[in-house]
């Protein structure tokens, strides 16, 4: 499924995978420290990383990281959880037969909707918020989501104390989506390609256009896609020219590569991920985004650790303990040059979470914690 080695971009990674027999508009895709990159859709779960292995054989409506663990999945038979083999939810006895089949992972909990409404389940706690039917649901912040409804212009529900405050937001002329930004801003695509935003708790009532940054005011540079990054605060949109990746406090621009066609799905893992169906044909990108200024054990090394050498590295074999963070200190000059010269992973799957170039900015670093 790996269609070419991971290619650095500036500040972002590309990847290039097969999709085989999933659609680009049934595909959703992945990864986990424990469990490497997935690829969801019609023909059911397989791996993206090395060989193709099928996970679970049903069709997968949509798929979710799960903070301890594991993978969601809802699927026609239920909602399954992909964690080293398939088993049942603890969601599937409260929510089946309630046509749930789309979900996205805030940085508390899993917001849900279907044919039943919005649902926001915490610690194994699911609570109902809405009973308007809904297809979608994209976070803006944890107590904020906006619902694409199955009738009707997309909701915005803000959750407080004393209740529900609701605001229903017209579509821009043309425009078949809107996304959240990292600032309590909308965004939405004009017919003409301009990027357009609004933020209606704040007293806006109309969308306006909107340059890219003070470095890219290019009002030709036409929007081909949003996705939004509510675990980490962020914004990914897809230009004519460029993709970015944009915080409360910074935008990251990296040049579109010219293969890239406009007719792209665009989506977001629970890791902040950007994956792109059919940007080029026949082929699911997935684009990391900005690296980290800092580059710490617990933020990506201890991740990486997890997805690439804990498998061999536990401490449990032959191999050499990798288990803890002083066996990499203790190590790291080993680890970046077997790692560099791809000695390892000696199984010869690919790296997951990173590139050799990740491990020297940590030894650079001070190795931080």
């Amino acid at each position: 499924m790996w269609a070419a080695p991971p290619e650095e971009v500036g500040d972002f990674t590309v990847e290039r995978y097969e999709l085989g027999d999933t659609t680009c508009d049934g595909a959703r895709a992945t990864w986990t420290p424990d469990h490497g990159r997935l690829l969801a859709g019609t023909t059911g779960l397989v791996s993206l990383d090395g060989q193709q292995t099928l996970h679970h054989p049903d069709p997968v409506y949509d798929l979710v990281s799960l903070t301890r663990g594991g993978v969601l999945m809802a699927t026609p038979l239920g909602f399954k959880v992909y964690d080293h083999g398939v088993h049942d939810s603890p969601l599937e006895a409260s929510l089946n037969g309630r046509g749930i089949r789309r979900f996205r992972k805030g940085a508390e909990a899993l917001w849900m909707v279907g044919d039943s409404g919005l649902y926001r389940w915490t610690e194994n706690q699911l609570e109902q918020i809405s009973d308007i039917p809904a297809y979608r649901v994209d976070v803006v912040e944890e107590e904020q989501v906006l619902i694409h409804r199955t009738a009707g212009n997309p909701l915005l529900i803000q959750r407080s104390e004393t209740g529900l405050e609701t605001a229903a937001i017209p579509l821009p002329g043309g425009s078949q989506q809107m996304t959240p930004g990292p600032d309590g801003r909308l965004h939405a695509r004009h017919r003409d390609g301009w990027w357009l935003s609004l933020q209606p708790f704040n007293g806006e009532s109309a969308w306006h256009r909107t340059t890219l940054s003070s470095n890219l005011e290019t009002p030709e540079d036409e929007l081909w896609a949003l996705a939004r990054d509510s675990v980490n605060n962020g914004l990914w949109a897809v230009t004519a020219q460029h993709i970015i990746y944009m915080t409360a406090s910074a935008t990251t621009v990296m040049p579109l590569p010219n293969s890239f066609r406009p007719n792209m799905r665009a989506d977001v893992d629970a890791y902040g991920s950007l994956w792109l169906a059919c940007a080029e044909p026949g082929k699911l990108i997935r684009v990391g985004g900005p690296a980290d200024e800092s580059v710490t054990w617990n933020g990506r090394i201890s991740a990486f650790n997890n997805a690439n050498c804990i498998r061999c590295h536990d401490g449990t074999g032959g191999a050499r303990n990798l288990s803890r963070l002083e066996h990499w200190r203790d190590q790291i000059d080993l680890i970046v040059d077997a790692v560099n010269s791809q000695r390892m992973p000696q199984d010869g799957r690919p790296l997951v979470g990173g590139t050799p170039s990740l491990l020297t900015l940590w030894q650079e670093g001070g190795m931080k914690e």
